[in-house]
C-alpha cells in the first residue's frame, strides 16, 4: 500500500430551478413546493480510489405564495420528508 498526498478544498454552492410546461399563461404566480439540502464529501484515497458521503434532508413545501423564504425555509428544515445518508466506497483492486 502506498499514500498520496494532496491538497484540495473547492466548496460548491448549486441552486437548480426547473420549468415546466403549463397551459395556463395568464397566471404569473411563483411558488416552491420541494426544497432540499444536500452536503458532500469527496476523499480521494488513491487514484482511481474514492470514499463518498452524501447527507440528503428534503422537504415538501405548502403551494402558498404568502410565505417568507426564511419560514419556508424553518419549515422544510424542520418538517422533513427525505433524511438520508449515503457512504460509497469506490477502490480500485489490481495494478
Amino acid at each position: 500500500m502506498t499514500t498520496y498526498t494532496a491538497t484540495e478544498w473547492s466548496p460548491q454552492l448549486n441552486a437548480s430551478f426547473f420549468i415546466r410546461a403549463n397551459s395556463n399563461l395568464t397566471s404569473d404566480d411563483f411558488t416552491v413546493s420541494r426544497m432540499s439540502f444536500q452536503a458532500r464529501y469527496r476523499w480521494e484515497i488513491a487514484p482511481l480510489s474514492d470514499l463518498f458521503v452524501v447527507y440528503t434532508r428534503g422537504s415538501n413545501l405548502p403551494s402558498t405564495g404568502e410565505s417568507e423564504f426564511q419560514d419556508l425555509l424553518f419549515d422544510s428544515w424542520s418538517q422533513r420528508v427525505t433524511d438520508t445518508w449515503v457512504v460509497k466506497l469506490r477502490y480500485r483492486l489490481g495494478g
